[in-house]
């Protein structure tokens, strides 16, 4: 690859260029050490003068025209097999002629509706733009702009593409629970006051999301459980209690001051499983009616958290101060797993259309779909655990990027497994995807930087446009003079032609180049370009 793009500089006169536009599937990685091997090479030579562009002025060419040209030669590859070298070149010639010629006759048409469609394009993304550009403060578009630029100029002279990092949100993962626990642990430590405390409210936490587990195993077996399912059951509801008595006891020994029995408290509410059918509801979310003799004590047993109590007790403040931040961190572990939990769904939808239609057979794709919806319904409770627990320790309010989660927020992303779907351009993501995920950061802070990530991609999608616009207007041009090329080529032949035949054969060549010529400029007259010769 590194001798076959050398010969082409070399051979091109690309000396005297501007500029090389280099369409390679894997550039992004072949042009980081490009120079370095031509410098090791014997056989190499590339100008050091000539920059290799990656993305400024490439418009909206397709890096790949070049493979959907050669799969036209497959039907000759049969043919070609058996044939002597000398005979399989000539064939190939002829081919790849016949194809230029078609090419070349089919060039006016094609380039009109380049031009149609740049021009169309390039009007919705300055629509597009401008209205994020209006809502853009100064000191905003200023410094986009400055990145932008100082982005594309490190892809071009370093050859850097992590440069191009800047078009996408510079989203930070979430703190996890247990990243929580070890920090709050640590503050234990250094203080030496209410040691044990933050071990203590995790397992009680993890306990609530254990006892949901339960519950979700009585839902899905609750008509004809099977032997084996209530054995299961039943080993689960023990190992509860069992947490739960140790958790009493740990409680009696962190806290002797306390009599957790003595203060009245209550479980959770609000947890109801949430639909996640694509289209009409399958499933069972919305369709059954739970028995409640099919739920034991166990499952609805109140873990002695201060968000449990209806008072909390004397002294317990710092205690409701730790359970705060373990629940902003589970708030925020339950949406990243259903985000996860989203994007798989999209991708086995993607293999599958019709499994996002309901109509599911007994496939692996349809065991694939159950487990992960399954996954998202345990997430989406224990969101709602989280978001309960907030609300009774009186700190919701200081958390609004939790929002109440609804059925529409766990749909599948379309543009995954549905990219043309009618009227995606105008679908808006659910907040899931857009909410701020740092403890530390305000909500409007993480939307400006979704906002100034749209902001530079609408203005490189518009200013593409308009290369490709000016690009093409360049090629009709170009199309144009190169028949007069051909036209005044012909002509010469006339002066070295031997006999009347070639005489003849010379005016037709150029009588045919120059109708060609001709016609093209008339039908880029009619679709608005004007090309002038002078």
């Amino acid at each position: 690859m590194d001798y076959a793009l050398c010969q082409a500089g070399e051979t091109t006169n690309s000396e005297g260029l501007l500029g090389v536009l280099f369409a390679y599937d894997i550039n992004c990685q072949y042009c980081v050490n490009f120079r370095h091997r031509v410098s090791r090479g014997q056989y190499l030579h590339f100008p050091a003068s000539l920059p290799i562009h990656f993305l400024i002025g490439a418009g909206m060419t397709s890096g790949e025209i070049l493979e959907s040209l050669w799969s036209q030669l497959n039907g000759a590859a049969n043919i070609t097999r058996s044939m002597t070298i000398a005979n399989r070149s000539e064939m190939l010639d002829a081919c790849m002629a016949d194809i230029n010629w078609r090419k070349l006759q089919s060039m006016v048409g094609w380039l009109i509706r380049q031009y149609n469609r740049a021009q169309d394009s390039l009007t919705e993304a300055e629509t597009s733009f401008k209205q994020l550009n209006q809502s853009a403060s100064e000191e905003q578009r200023a410094a986009w702009t400055n990145q932008m630029v100082a982005a594309n100029e490190r892809r071009l002279t370093d050859s850097d593409p992590s440069a191009m990092d800047l078009f996408n949100v510079q989203k930070q993962k979430v703190e996890a629970q247990i990243t929580v626990q070890i920090r709050l642990m640590q503050e234990e430590s250094r203080s030496n006051q209410m040691l044990g405390a933050t071990t203590w409210l995790s397992t009680a936490i993890n306990l609530q999301e254990f006892q949901l587990d339960i519950r979700r195993v009585v839902e899905a077996h609750r008509r004809a459980p099977t032997d084996a399912v209530k054995l299961e059951l039943e080993k689960k509801r023990e190992t509860a209690l069992r947490r739960l008595n140790d958790l009493h006891a740990e409680a009696h020994s962190l806290f002797p001051n306390t009599c957790i029995d003595r203060h009245p408290a209550r479980r959770p509410t609000g947890l109801e499983e949430i639909c996640t059918c694509e289209e009409d509801c399958i499933c069972s979310a919305q369709n059954q009616i739970r028995p409640s003799e099919d739920i034991e004590d166990v499952e609805l047993s109140i873990v002695p958290l201060p968000s449990s109590f209806e008072v909390l007790p004397e002294g317990w403040s710092s205690i409701a101060k730790k359970e705060e931040e373990l629940r902003v961190a589970q708030a925020n572990e339950a949406l990243e797993f259903l985000r996860a939990d989203i994007g798989h769904k999209s991708y086995l939808y993607r293999a599958n259309r019709s499994l996002a239609n309901g109509k599911r057979e007994r496939t692996r794709g349809y065991d694939s779909i159950n487990a992960v919806e399954r996954s998202m319904c345990l997430n989406a409770q224990r969101y709602q655990l989280a978001q309960w627990a907030l609300g009774r320790l009186g700190v919701a309010g200081n958390y609004p990027q939790f929002l109440p989660l609804k059925r529409e927020d766990t749909r599948a992303v379309t543009a995954i497994y549905d990219p043309n779907k009618r009227g995606l351009r105008t679908d808006s993501m659910s907040w899931i995807w857009k909410m701020n995920v740092r403890k530390d950061s305000e909500t409007f802070s993480y939307l400006e930087e979704l906002y100034r990530v749209n902001w530079i991609r609408s203005i490189s999608i518009r200013d593409r446009w308009k290369e490709e616009l000016c690009i093409v207007e360049s090629e009709m041009e170009w199309f144009v003079r190169f028949t007069e090329s051909r036209k005044n080529q012909a002509l010469e032949w006339t002066n070295t032609a031997a006999t009347d035949g070639h005489m003849a054969y010379a005016y037709r060549q150029s009588h045919m180049w120059k109708l060609l010529g001709v016609k093209a400029t008339k039908d880029f007259e009619v679709a608005g370009v004007r090309i002038s010769l002078d």
